[in-house]
């Protein structure tokens, strides 16, 4: 499913409240908005990751929000944002099979940390985390942040409280 940035976050913000939506829902889908953009970013000239869009893994039948592989070295990621301090058991299990070089985490309510293989960085701070540069600490990747905007549109379609139909614009 390919998601396409849309700018007007606060009027999506006033009418998914409106419809019932879950103030830390719609954060996180404002958040993985935020990365979906950042990882779009650097796939245009001048590449810096691979693959041709931000692309999103499946283990079983778990979720991974997104996969990134690094350009030099070629290190891949599991990547999982989250609007609070959750963790994503998807994405903890691919990197204890060896599906993943490194895990990491944009968080909403973090400041940052890494423990072995497992990387957590606050989500504005995706825009300065390079994928090429594994020494670096959560700190570094938080120095010099600017302001941050979240773009985001997810629509859902219920039949009988069952869900029958989803789309992120």
């Amino acid at each position: 499913m390919r998601m396409m940035p849309f700018f007007y976050v606060g009027l999506i913000n006033y009418f998914l409240i409106k419809v019932g939506c879950p103030k830390s829902e719609v954060m996180g889908i404002f958040n993985e908005n935020f990365v979906y953009l950042d990882l779009r970013r650097r796939i245009q000239h001048p590449r810096k990751i691979a693959l041709e869009i931000p692309a999103f893994a499946t283990l079983g039948s778990g979720e991974i929000d997104f996969y990134v592989k690094s350009l030099k070295p070629e290190k891949t990621y599991a990547v999982e944002v989250k609007a609070g301090k959750q963790s994503g058991r998807t994405a903890t299990e691919a990197l204890s099979k060896g599906k993943a070089d490194y895990l990491l985490y944009a968080k909403g309510d973090t400041h940052g940390g890494k423990v072995d293989k497992t990387i957590t960085i606050p989500v504005y701070g995706i825009a300065k985390y390079q994928f090429n540069n594994v020494a670096h600490t959560a700190t570094q990747v938080c120095d010099n942040l600017g302001g941050c905007f979240v773009e985001s549109l997810k629509i859902l379609i219920y039949k009988n409280n069952k869900e029958i139909w989803h789309r992120r614009i």
